[in-house]
C-alpha cells in the first residue's frame, strides 16, 4: 500500500512507541494518539475525540487498552473488561462513521485452555477462552466480532493481529506487569544466591519482542487491501517459564536458585500460536531471539528504572 497518514492509538505504550518507529521507517506518517504527549491528546471513550482520531488520517492502528498479568486480570476483571470494551466500541464506531480502515490489536488470550499441536491457528478461537483470563479475553472477542460485523455490514476493511506475550523497553514493570518485565524487576532486586520463587515454572508461553510485533503490525497495515483478515503474531515456539526466568537471571547477572512454588493463578499450561499465515501472507517473521530481546529489555530498564520495593513471585 502507498504511504499513508496513520493514527496510532495508545502511542505512548510499549507497542505504540515501536509501531510509530516502524511506520516512520516504512515511509508512513504516524499521528500519535494518547492521553498526553501526543499529536492528538484526549480520551477515546469520548465520541467527539474518537471521531477526530478516525478522520485524522488514512488508517488507524488501534492499540489503546489495558494489559495485565493473569493475577491482575482476575483481581480487576470488571475494570479491564468494561474499560477495554468502552475504548474499542468508541473507536470502532468512529471508524465506521469516517469509513476509515485499520488494524486492531487483539491477544492470544482469546484462545481456549487446551493444547493444540503446532500451536493455535487463527480458526482455533471459536471456543471459550481460558478461565484464568476470561474477563479481559471476552472484551477482545467482542471487539473482534464487531470488526467482523462492520466488514459484513459496511465493507469496512479492518484486520486483526493476535499478539502473544509481547515485551521490551517501555514495558510496564509495576503492578500487573507481565512475565518478563516482572521477572526482570525481581531479578535486579534479588541478592545473588538468594532463593527465587516461581509459580507455573513448567507452563509454556510464546514471547515476542516489541520491535518484531511492530513490524508485523505494519506488514498487516500494508495488506489492508486483503482485509478483513486475522493474523497470529508470535514465534510459534513455546518457552517454559522456568527457562525464561533463568535467561532473565543470566541477563541481570543475578545467580539465584529457582524454587518451584505451587498455587497462584498461573493460567493455561501451554499458550503458543501458529504464525504460518502471517509468515506466508505478510512475509513477516520475528528476527530477535528471546535471549537478545531479554538482554535489550534489561539494559533499557537498568538505564531507566525507578527504585521500587521487591516484587512478588509470578
Amino acid at each position: 500500500m502507498s504511504h499513508m497518514k496513520v493514527a496510532v492509538t495508545g502511542s505512548n505504550g510499549l507497542i505504540g512507541r515501536a509501531v510509530v518507529r516502524a511506520l516512520l521507517a516504512a515511509g508512513h506518517a504516524p499521528i500519535t494518539v494518547d492521553r498526553e504527549r501526543a499529536d492528538l491528546v484526549g480520551d477515546i471513550c469520548e465520541a467527539s475525540f474518537a471521531r477526530a482520531v478516525a478522520s485524522s488520517g488514512d488508517a488507524v492502528v488501534h492499540l489503546a487498552g489495558r494489559r495485565a498479568a493473569v493475577s491482575a486480570q482476575r483481581a480487576r476483571g470488571f475494570d479491564l473488561l468494561v474499560g477495554n470494551l468502552s475504548v474499542d466500541i468508541s473507536m470502532l464506531k468512529a471508524a465506521q462513521i469516517a469509513k476509515v480502515p485499520g488494524i486492531y490489536a487483539s491477544t492470544v488470550s482469546i484462545y481456549p485452555d487446551r493444547d493444540v499441536p503446532g500451536g493455535f491457528r487463527e480458526v482455533d478461537a471459536d471456543g471459550f477462552p481460558a478461565e484464568s483470563v476470561r474477563y479481559s479475553a471476552l472484551g477482545k472477542i467482542a471487539a473482534e466480532r464487531m470488526i467482523e460485523a462492520i466488514a459484513e455490514q459496511d465493507k469496512l476493511r479492518w484486520s486483526i493481529v493476535r499478539l502473544v506475550n509481547t515485551y521490551g523497553p517501555h514495558d510496564n514493570f509495576g503492578d500487573g506487569a507481565l512475565v518478563i518485565p516482572a521477572l526482570i524487576k525481581r531479578a535486579l532486586q534479588t541478592a545473588p544466591g538468594a532463593p527465587f520463587p516461581l509459580y507455573g515454572a513448567n507452563n509454556e508461553r510464546d514471547f515476542l519482542y516489541v520491535d518484531d510485533a511492530a513490524a508485523g503490525i505494519v506488514a498487516a497495515l500494508d495488506h489492508l487491501q486483503d482485509a478483513p483478515n486475522v493474523y497470529n503474531l508470535g514465534t510459534g515456539h513455546g518457552y517454559r517459564i522456568g527457562d525464561v526466568a533463568r535467561a532473565v537471571l543470566a541477563a541481570c547477572n543475578t545467580p539465584c536458585a529457582l524454587t518451584h512454588e505451587d498455587g497462584g493463578i498461573v493460567g493455561a499450561a501451554r499458550k503458543v500460536v501458529n504464525p504460518t499465515r502471517a509468515n506466508t501472507v505478510l512475509g513477516w517473521t520475528p528476527t530477535i531471539s528471546l535471549e537478545d530481546g531479554i538482554a535489550r529489555t534489561v539494559a533499557w530498564y537498568q538505564e531507566n528504572r525507578v527504585t521500587t520495593t521487591c516484587g512478588s513471585a509470578v
